[in-house]
């Protein structure tokens, strides 16, 4: 009997007067983006993810990991093979997946991608907030790294709870 067409919580049947909480597991979400991502037209092509009426694919990512390895000035400094390369273990590691799915590759591919790639920097934006929301551990931490969402949450009326409205209805 939601008002809404997201279910949040339910009654605890076996104490009828408590709620039950779902919740996600942020580092697993990231995780499992990406792994969606890379699924998405490589491989078998099984999978297109789309948005914006462009595709969002691993190879905008994968092509501008290859073509940064060739460049004497990097752009991705934190990008390595296993970023990119994943194998049973990698695809667990939170550090690959948050790098991966960061700012700074949606700033790259925004930068010097083909225009088709803005669809892929769109999700590595909204992939990065979304994280930083749930990351928040510091005072100071989003005036060092000049990253708003990592702010301490101050108000009920904060901007980024309409954030999360936003990537849950359109993301």
């Amino acid at each position: 009997n939601a008002d809404s067409d997201v279910c949040y919580r339910t009654v605890n049947l076996f104490a009828p007067h408590r709620f039950i909480y779902f919740l996600s597991d942020a580092p697993h979400l990231v995780k499992t983006t990406r792994n969606c991502l890379r699924s998405s037209g490589s491989g078998s092509c099984t999978r297109y993810m789309w948005n914006y009426g462009k595709y969002v694919l691993w190879q905008h990512i994968t092509a501008l990991y290859y073509e940064d390895i060739d460049n004497g000035l990097k752009l991705l400094p934190r990008l390595i093979y296993e970023h990119i390369n994943l194998n049973a273990y990698s695809v667990m590691r939170v550090n690959l997946a948050a790098q991966v799915l960061s700012a700074s590759v949606a700033s790259v591919l925004k930068a010097f991608g083909p225009p088709e790639t803005s669809a892929t920097a769109k999700i590595c934006e909204m992939v990065d907030g979304f994280f930083d929301c749930l990351n928040v551990r510091s005072k100071t931490e989003h005036v060092v790294k000049r990253k708003p969402f990592l702010a301490p949450y101050t108000s009920s009326d904060d901007r980024r709870y309409g954030f999360f409205h936003y990537i849950c209805k359109f993301g």
